[in-house]
C-alpha cells in the first residue's frame, strides 16, 4: 500500500459516515500490511538473517558478497514504508471506533427523548395541574473521567430521580448507594475510549476483536458483532493496559485509592 493510497482511504473514510463494514475493511487492510511486512522480514532472513541493522560491508569497508544487496535494501526500504502505513492505519481504526461509539451514544440520546417525549405527552392529561417533580439532591462535585463525568453530569444538576429513588422515599444517600450496589453487572454498552492508553488488535479465526479502556471498565468490542464485553473491578479509572503476546492475558491498573492490579482471561472474560 502507498502513502498516497493511505491518505486517500483515510479521506474516505472522514467524508462520510463510518459503518462497521469500514472498520472490518480497515482491519483487513491492517492485516495485508502486516502480512507484507512479515514477507519482507523473511527476505532479511534469508540473507544471512542480516536485519535492518546489519552492516552491509565487511571489515575492510567492501561491499558483502555473501548476502543480495538489492533485496536487501529494496526490503529494508519496504518495511519502513509499511510501518508508516500501518500506523495510519491503526490510527484510522481508533477514530473509527470513536465515531462509532459516538453515533451510538446519539442514537441512544435521541431515543431516550423521544421515549421521554411519548410518556410526558400521554401522561400530560393526567399530569394537569401538578407542580414538576421535586429534586432531592444537587450534584456539587464531579470528578474528571468518573461515570457521571462521561455521563455528562454537571455541577449543580438536580437529581429528581435515581432508579427507583426519589423525592417520595429518598432519606439519605445511603439509598443511592443500596440503588448502584444491587444494580451492578449490568452496565451494556460503553462510549468513548481513553486515548492515552493503546488500543490492542486480538485476532481469531472467525472473530475481529479489539481491546480498549473506557474509564473505570476494559471493553472488548467484537467488531463484526457489534458487541461489547466488559472487564469490570477497579474501583478508580484504568491507567494502565497491557495484553500477552498470545493475546489471551490482559493486565490492567488503576491508581488511586485502594488500587488494583488485575489478570484477566480473554477466552473467558
Amino acid at each position: 500500500m502507498s502513502e498516497g493510497e493511505t491518505r486517500q482511504s483515510e479521506g474516505s473514510t472522514q467524508a462520510g459516515a463510518v459503518t462497521v463494514s469500514d472498520v472490518q475493511e480497515l482491519i483487513r487492510r491492517k492485516e495485508e500490511i502486516e502480512a507484507q511486512i512479515k514477507a519482507n522480514y523473511d527476505v532479511l532472513e534469508s540473507q544471512k538473517g542480516v536485519g535492518m541493522n546489519e552492516p552491509l560491508v565487511d571489515c575492510e569497508g567492501y561491499p558483502r558478497s555473501d548476502v543480495d544487496l538489492y533485496q536487501v535494501r529494496t526490503a529494508r526500504h519496504n518495511i519502513v514504508c509499511l510501518q508508516n502505513d500501518h500506523k495510519a492505519v491503526m490510527k484510522q481504526v481508533e477514530e473509527a471506533l470513536h465515531q462509532l461509539h459516538a453515533r451510538d451514544k446519539e442514537k441512544q440520546a435521541r431515543d431516550t427523548a423521544e421515549a421521554h417525549k411519548e410518556a410526558m405527552s400521554r401522561n400530560l392529561g393526567q399530569s394537569e395541574g401538578l407542580s414538576p417533580p421535586q429534586a432531592f439532591a444537587k450534584v456539587n462535585n464531579i470528578s474528571p473521567g468518573s461515570p457521571a463525568s462521561i455521563a455528562g453530569l454537571q455541577v449543580d444538576d438536580e437529581i429528581v430521580e435515581f432508579g427507583s429513588v426519589n423525592t417520595q422515599n429518598f432519606q439519605s444517600l445511603h439509598n443511592i448507594g443500596s440503588v448502584v450496589q444491587h444494580s451492578e453487572g449490568t452496565l451494556t454498552w460503553s462510549f468513548g475510549w481513553n486515548s492515552s492508553l493503546p488500543v490492542y488488535y486480538i485476532r481469531d479465526d472467525n472473530q475481529r476483536v479489539l481491546l480498549y479502556v473506557c474509564a473505570h471498565t476494559a471493553v472488548i468490542y467484537n467488531v463484526f458483532k457489534n458487541t461489547q464485553h466488559h472487564l469490570q473491578g477497579h474501583p478508580n479509572v484504568i491507567s494502565c493496559l497491557c495484553i500477552s503476546e498470545d493475546r489471551r492475558w490482559i493486565a490492567t491498573a488503576d491508581k488511586g485509592p485502594n488500587c488494583l492490579i488485575i489478570i484477566w482471561d480473554s477466552f473467558t472474560g
